[in-house]
């Protein structure tokens, strides 16, 4: 008779730890999610900047008075900007909110008639009143709106002083960036510092490429589609339109429906004929951003799978909101990297796996996986496709039940 093994005390409370440790430090992590997204934001500034200070630092210039220089010279850059298309651009902006409520009022007009004479066109309430038929405000909506104006302020203020609190971050580790790095890697053990120091290095030029590629992509996108509509089609606001459509950029995917819905009410409003030709356009521009743009910039260096993009900047967007979604990129390529260097490379060995398949001189497909260090035996294509329900078959079983003929085996490469 066998006894049943017991795990020993000790084991079962230290599993108990480990579990509670982990539970505890996701908790912290979920409950400092913003203040870790604005370091993360902060990080990213400073590496920005970064870049320009180490180009002046090669031509002499001491670290201080290079942060200096070019901290002075994007105040200046901002300010000119300022001048040169903020007035513009808060003219456009304004008479663009200004316009809205009208033009969605001729739109359901519209509708209306167009209801009225196709008859499988459901019936909507869209009556307006007009300022002389409209009632005293009710006080409940009052009591609402004063409400709703407060939190918008409260937002507002919340946005600035997380923007100060960045701009104060990225400057201090700018000032300073070895002291934190070398904190950093001093909690690390000493056997994986140098693997460590080189994902790092690997993680910088990510994100360089990603802020390089951002910056080109907003202007030329900017540029086309205001060009696009102001100068093709004619659409008022053209100039504000493109700006946010430059800046919607930032946002892939989502980016380019966001920035298209106002264009399209004051196409539809103004020149209605002209609605296909806009849509057209920003898919067009967007196309140009995707399959040009980006990887001409990028030289292919991200490598970012857009399904997989698509679905965490979902889930960013349902956690973080707006902050989520406007690191989702960079947030993605950080954690892919970390996950391909300190898995995927140090752990499975399996970095840059790929299938293989070639035709043998007797006429058969056979297939492999091979990798950076390794190759597994070929495989005749027919076996994994053979039986009633062939993809219920592992590939194990393949080999278990029917072999591997030797003409088709090759000893595997340390």
């Amino acid at each position: 008779m066998t006894t049943q093994p017991y795990m020993p005390l000790g084991e079962f409370f230290r599993r108990i730890l480990i579990l509670g440790a982990f539970g505890l430090t996701v908790l912290i992590i979920w409950r400092l999610r913003i203040v870790i997204m604005i370091l993360f934001l902060a990080i990213i500034l400073a590496i920005s900047m970064d870049v320009p200070v180490r180009r002046l630092q090669e031509r002499g210039m001491r670290r201080g008075l290079a942060i200096i220089g070019v901290t002075t010279a994007l105040l200046l850059l901002l300010i000119l900007v300022a001048i040169i298309i903020g007035s513009p651009l808060v003219i456009q902006t304004e008479a663009l909110i200004n316009e809205l409520p009208e033009a969605v009022e001729i739109l359901a007009e519209d509708y209306t008639e167009l209801s009225q004479n196709n008859s499988f066109l459901p019936d909507v309430d869209v009556s307006v009143d007009s300022p002389n038929d409209q009632q005293p405000l009710d006080p409940d909506i009052v009591a609402s709106g004063a409400s709703v104006l407060t939190s918008i302020g409260g937002s507002a203020i919340s946005i600035i002083i997380n923007v100060v609190l960045v701009i104060v971050v990225a400057l201090y580790l700018l000032a300073e960036p070895k002291l934190y790095a070398d904190s950093f890697l001093a909690l690390i053990p000493k056997s994986h510092q140098l693997r460590i120091l080189e994902i790092l290095i690997d993680l910088r030029e990510a994100l360089v490429a990603w802020l390089v590629a951002q910056l080109i992509s907003m202007t030329i996108i900017g540029v086309l589609t205001g060009f696009a509509l102001g100068f093709i089609w004619g659409i008022p606001n053209a100039f504000a339109l493109g700006m946010f459509a430059g800046l919607m950029t930032i946002i892939p995917n989502i980016g380019t429906v966001i920035a298209m819905i106002p264009a399209i009410i004051f196409t539809l409003v103004d020149q209605p004929e002209f609605v296909l030709p806009v849509i057209a356009t920003y898919l067009v521009v967007q196309q140009i951003e995707s399959n040009l743009l980006m990887p001409i910039i990028v030289k292919q260096r991200l490598s970012i799978p857009a399904a997989a993009l698509l679905v965490f900047q979902v889930i960013m967007g349902v956690l973080l909101g707006f902050l989520g979604l406007l690191l989702a990129v960079p947030l993605f390529m950080v954690i892919k990297e970390l996950v391909r260097e300190l898995y995927v490379d140090d752990v499975l060995n399996n970095i840059n796996t790929a299938i293989e398949a070639r035709n043998t001189a007797e006429g058969e497909t056979v297939v492999r996986v091979t990798g950076d260090n390794y190759m597994t035996s070929e495989i005749p294509l027919k076996r994994i496709f053979k039986g009633a329900n062939p993809f219920e078959r592992s590939v194990n079983e393949i080999v278990d039940e029917d072999g591997i003929p030797e003409e088709f085996t090759e000893p595997l490469e340390e």
